[in-house]
């Protein structure tokens, strides 16, 4: 799977210029033919999407066309090189299985923009397995969702209605512990969803560690605090330092109750990179073979841990017991025979 993070081929200074400047950019930085294909593509087009929960329509002005196309130009063009490489280097010996991330833009990516790149790819001859839009309100990693449900609810649905017209599927990257959105979330989606959980099983392998190797905490929490400016640039993420109690007012035992900790949890989950990397002066890893080797030590607890909080995730989606134990058994059937 190739997952492709658009943020900073995004240009957000098109959606604050003025009409004036928008048209002056789309005459002299749009192609004269790629721009009379977007016109007819979009301009004063009526798109009906229809669902179970209802149907809505997407319709574009001459201003609304030129605002996305300037907006998407660059994306559009890496990720079709980007996809295009890949292909290439695959020998078109099968599908590449593509994510599109646009999580980390700092405004919503709302349907209209969704759905223009969709089609705008789509003409392209680009195809994709999934799509991570921007949501509504704040939905960062390791952290309960901040805003209006219904009005996240009503976004998301519009998102997954063009997803499925398009054939593929809603992707949430920071979806981990956002339990009480998840079940409108499973609902809505009929199954266009895309679940990312990556961060809270990382988050769960550091519960582990805090319980079992309370030193190797204390040194990785050490170094995400002092790693936190640098690393967190890229991320629309707000966390309070100081809501984090001090290590050395903690006893062993208190460490992993930090884990419950909101503002904890997106400070190791942001910096998981720079503590899997990190190095000491003669150019050892500081903290990577001891992590590995906790994990493999304890491989039983930590399953268990997984496991438990993977089923949670699902149930709150709506996915009913039984279908969950049916998937462990699939999975399991699939070990043996290719053992």
């Amino acid at each position: 799977m190739i997952t492709l993070d658009l943020s900073e081929k995004i240009d957000q200074e098109v959606l604050r210029q003025s009409k004036e400047l928008v048209d002056r950019r789309f005459r002299e930085e749009i192609d004269e033919g790629d721009a009379k294909v977007i016109l007819h593509l979009f301009l004063d087009k009526e798109f009906v999407f229809r669902g179970t929960a209802g149907e809505f329509s997407i319709r574009f002005d001459e201003e609304g066309v030129k605002r996305n196309a300037l907006l998407f130009c660059k994306a559009l063009d890496f990720t079709e090189e980007v996809y295009e490489w890949v292909r290439l280097r695959r020998k078109n010996q099968g599908a590449v299985d593509f994510e599109i991330s646009m999580g980390e833009t700092p405004f919503p990516t709302s349907p209209e923009n969704h759905f223009f790149f969709a089609l705008e790819l789509s003409h392209r001859g680009v195809h994709i397995q999934y799509l991570a839009p921007r949501f509504l309100g704040e939905l960062h990693m390791g952290a309960d969702f901040k805003g209006d449900r219904e009005t996240f609810r009503q976004q998301f649905y519009r998102h997954v209605l063009i997803a499925e017209d398009y054939g593929y599927k809603i992707s949430i990257h920071s979806g981990g512990d956002k339990f009480p959105l998840l079940f409108g979330i499973g609902e809505l989606s009929q199954r266009f969803l895309h679940f990312k959980m990556a961060d809270t099983s990382w988050l769960e392998a550091m519960r582990l560690v805090a319980f079992v190797h309370p030193l190797l905490y204390r040194e990785m929490h050490s170094l995400a605090l002092s790693e936190w400016i640098e690393t967190s640039k890229p991320y629309q993420a707000t966390v309070h330092l100081n809501r984090i109690p001090k290590l050395e007012e903690l006893s062993d035992e208190d460490l992993p109750a930090l884990l419950d900790r909101e503002d904890c949890r997106q400070l190791l989950h942001i910096t998981d990179g720079a503590l899997l990397n990190a190095k000491s002066q003669s150019g050892e890893y500081l903290f990577r073979e001891r992590l590995y080797h906790t994990l493999t030590r304890y491989e039983e607890d930590y399953w268990s841990m997984l496991e438990a909080h993977i089923e949670k995730h699902l149930s709150s989606l709506g996915v009913k017991r039984k279908e969950i134990q049916t998937g462990k058994n699939c999975a399991e059937n699939r070990g043996e025979n290719n053992g």
